[in-house]
């Protein structure tokens, strides 16, 4: 079939094999030039054992399977900038695979009522004093609790286990939780 000297088959064809090559081609840029080199810039960070990227509608999800680490505020920090500059604002969620055992899961389920209390009135200096006390009374070997201003972050070690818990001080959408004491002026 022709159209004014044009094989119309000819052209259907390479209209098709075009739109294959640019959105094939697009998904393979960012598989091999943004995810991989992200995946293994992130394995050379100390204490990371594995990465997966999974990519959501609105954004990418990082599971990144943690080994014991002395600060855990600091490594979450260096993954969440290299990330950040991979893959720009649209990373969702880094979420750390721990190695945690039922006693550190449950001396987790304890902090929490610390932790959330603190998140939501904001009085950190009794959840550092509350999360130090069962730190105590669990017999957990080594226990650290930071805080920034937009997570709150706590980590565990007992043997060969150890639990990582980030707890996000800002909502998703920027408010800020709690302001330190008193009513949410944002809310």
């Amino acid at each position: 079939m022709t159209w004014k000297g044009w094989r119309l088959h000819f052209v259907f064809i390479g209209l098709i094999l075009t739109l294959l090559l640019l959105f094939g081609g697009e998904g393979l840029y960012r598989r091999y030039f943004v995810i991989e080199p992200l995946k293994q810039s992130l394995k050379s960070e100390q204490g990371v054992q594995a990465v997966d990227v999974q990519e959501m509608p609105q954004g990418y999800r990082l599971l990144v399977k943690m080994g014991p680490v002395e600060n855990i505020q600091s490594a979450y920090q260096e993954i969440e900038t290299r990330a950040e500059k991979a893959l720009g604002r649209r990373v969702l969620e880094v979420v750390l695979i721990d190695k945690r055992s039922p006693a550190l899961a449950n001396a987790w389920q304890q902090a929490q009522f610390a932790i959330y209390e603190a998140v939501a009135r904001g009085n950190f200096t009794e959840m550092a004093a509350r999360v130090d006390e069962l730190a105590r009374r669990e017999e957990i070997e080594h226990y650290a609790l930071n805080i920034d201003a937009h997570n709150i972050y706590l980590q565990f070690h007992q043997g060969d286990n150890y639990l990582y818990a980030v707890i996000p001080r800002i909502e998703s959408s920027g408010n800020i939780l709690a302001a330190g004491g008193g009513v949410n002026p944002g809310a």
